[in-house]
């Protein structure tokens, strides 16, 4: 910049230089840096899987033995424990449980969270028919019902991975049904401007408007007074696998009764 004084005589210069040469990364490098930094971050995401796996084996070995011994106890000794005693055993064995489902609900979250995901073509409908399945021998609820629209499309995604959406989805429209009405689930799929949207509806008890987001938080639990097994994670494992599909996840009110879940994957 020249400076001039006020008759316009030129006085001095301003010069303003920047060293860039840091920024002057060749391609090269650049790439290595990059290679790196990738190297870098899956070696973290291997030693955080393995300490989550390690710490739950460690846990899980004396939960397991707490649990043997209460089934030991409670067969061998029931018949000359008191009322108060039983009640007791009871408790024993069904926190060994609840902590039990807890740290295998902590590494599914993990798993989802961490572990790279296979992109293949993955069948919607055997996918689900495979999780009912399964869900109809964990549960064993007299009257189920669950209805399949298929097909239900196709996408491109992990399949250990959506198998796990779907058990979260539809053991949780089983766990949270009416007592006066055996669950009714309906799974279905519809295309939305190029997405592929699945819906699974029920007749439960349903999710007051208010926390549709908040229910996908992790423990969350909206109605503990029901005593409702389960642990507050199934859900946040949706939420964070479809996040990591590049897809969206929601909850809309079932009229007359219940909820309509939904996932949604780009085509």
């Amino acid at each position: 910049m020249l400076l001039r004084d006020a008759e316009g005589r030129p006085l001095s210069f301003i010069d303003l230089c920047q060293d860039i040469s840091a920024l002057k990364l060749s391609t090269v490098e650049l790439g290595q840096l990059i290679d790196e930094r990738t190297s870098a971050l899956e070696d973290k995401t291997k030693q955080m899987e393995a300490f989550c796996y390690t710490v739950a084996h460690d846990l899980r070995a004396p939960l397991r033995a707490i649990a043997g011994y209460a089934k030991f106890l409670h067969d061998d000794f029931a018949s000359t424990l008191p009322a108060d005693g039983l009640d007791y055993l009871r408790r024993i064995e069904a926190s060994a449980a609840r902590l039990d489902r807890l740290i295998i609900d902590l590494l599914g979250y993990t798993r989802v969270q961490q572990v790279p995901l296979i992109q293949e073509e993955v069948d919607l409908t055997e996918v689900v028919e495979r999780v009912i399945e399964h869900v109809r021998n964990e549960n064993g609820v007299e009257g189920l019902v669950i209805d399949v629209v298929a097909p239900l499309g196709t996408v491109r995604a992990d399949g250990a991975t959506l198998e796990h959406i779907f058990v979260n989805l539809i053991s949780n429209a089983v766990k949270f049904r009416r007592p006066e009405a055996p669950p009714v689930i309906r799974i279905y799929s519809e295309e939305r401007q190029g997405r592929l949207r699945v819906w699974v509806e029920d007749n439960g008890i349903g999710v007051d408007p208010r926390f549709k987001e908040r229910v996908f938080g992790m423990f969350e639990r909206l109605n503990p007074e029901r005593k409702t097994p389960g642990t507050g994670i199934g859900l946040a494992i949706v939420s964070t696998a479809m996040e990591r599909f590049g897809g969206s996840r929601g909850v809309e009110p079932n009229h007359p009764a219940g909820s309509r879940f939904w996932i949604e994957f780009h085509k």
